[in-house]
């Protein structure tokens, strides 16, 4: 570590606490992108971008971190060079000024306070989950002795296995008999050479597929056999807990138009409005960003509208002729509301000072004429 005091990696693990990495979607870019994790975090910037204009205010005001909801990238630029503009030169610009560049963005999208934060500056109330699409998990399976269960099955939660919402070191455990041949050059804990039937208890934990192998190794480590049988499977589970968007009820109900009149008053944006005006609006399906992936799920629910940063145009059109009416907030609109969440997680680092850490107010760099 280059001195005394937080880590960029400590800062990092922080986040990673409050809203874990592996909630993030495969093609994501998230966590330390650029930059020295032992590097100490002497002063933080939370926002929105970080683009070439961020990095040159971080750096003009002794920042040496960013963190951003939006990566520098989602895939890495050909060429690092400053003056050659694009997100090649906010690298090497970075890099020039001793900066570390963190993303928190679908790992932070799916924290449960993500949507309800756009939600509230819509002046509307959260009662659930959006997201319906399935998580691809690991299951881990191993069978052992009685008198060894309790050992392995917290060497797995202690790995990251057993987590399911809020909860920790869930798992499931049935009685049943391993049977097994010993041959001459092994040594069985319980039974003799020969063929044995034992009595064995089979553990089940489910954890993130980046855990898989870690939680492999602990529970073979933790285990008493000489061979133990240790494996894991992909499987699909229900989100619990850590869906995108959020349901939200209309009261008192009111008519498309004058919701968006509303939502402009409160954002401060002319939003760009696909249905009906005088279209009955009971119920608001509410994303972050890109929300055209939810525009299923917002059907599925039964909501009138979808809220959230944009949706392409020809997905609102069927949106649109399949009944649910569209808001569009323009992507960064829907977005800075998350920055004092991320500040907020910035926050949770332990040994920094609430005072190193400085928190962007919304900027919005586009007009309409």
């Amino acid at each position: 570590m280059s001195g005394t005091g937080t880590s960029v990696g400590q800062l990092v693990d922080a986040i990673g606490a409050f809203a874990p990495w592996h909630w993030a979607a495969p093609w994501d870019q998230v966590g330390l992108l650029v930059g020295d994790a032992d590097a100490i975090a002497s002063r933080v910037l939370v926002t929105l971008d970080p683009s070439a204009e961020t990095v040159a205010r971080a750096a003009a005001g002794g920042v040496n971190v960013i963190v951003s909801h939006h990566p520098v990238f989602l895939a890495p630029p050909a060429r690092f060079v400053r003056g050659s503009g694009g997100v090649g030169a906010v690298v090497a610009s970075a890099l020039n000024a001793g900066i570390s560049l963190v993303a928190a963005h679908t790992n932070l999208d799916r924290h449960p306070d993500a949507s309800n934060a756009l939600a509230s500056l819509l002046g509307v109330s959260s009662c659930g989950s959006l997201e319906s699409s399935l998580a691809t998990v690991s299951l881990v399976v191993t069978y052992v002795p009685a008198e060894a269960a309790d050992r392995v099955r917290s060497a797995m939660g202690d790995a990251g296995a057993g987590r399911v919402g809020s909860y920790k070191d869930s798992s499931f455990s049935h009685d049943g008999h391993g049977r097994f041949v010993a041959g001459e050059l092994s040594h069985p804990v319980n039974g003799v050479m020969g063929a044995n039937t034992v009595a064995e208890v089979c553990i089940e934990m489910t954890c993130p597929v980046p855990f898989t192998t870690r939680v492999l190794s602990a529970a073979r480590d933790a285990h008493p056999y000489e061979s133990p049988v240790v494996f894991a499977s992909e499987v699909q589970m229900s989100r619990v807990g850590f869906g995108l968007g959020c349901v939200c009820p209309i009261d008192p109900p009111t008519d498309l138009a004058t919701l968006a009149s509303d939502i402009a008053a409160r954002t401060g944006v002319a939003p760009r409005v696909w249905g009906d005006p005088d279209a009955p609006m009971r119920t608001a399906a509410v994303a972050t960003g890109s929300a055209g992936s939810l525009i299923g799920d917002s059907i599925a629910v039964g909501a009138d509208v979808l809220i959230g940063g944009e949706v392409r145009y020809h997905d609102a059109m069927e949106a649109r002729d399949d009944g649910l009416s569209i808001i569009e907030l323009g992507h960064d609109v829907s977005e800075w509301p998350l920055v004092p969440l991320l500040g907020a997680a910035v926050a949770t680092t332990p040994g920094l000072r609430y005072e190193s850490i400085d928190i962007d107010t919304p900027s919005i760099r586009w007009w309409t004429a």
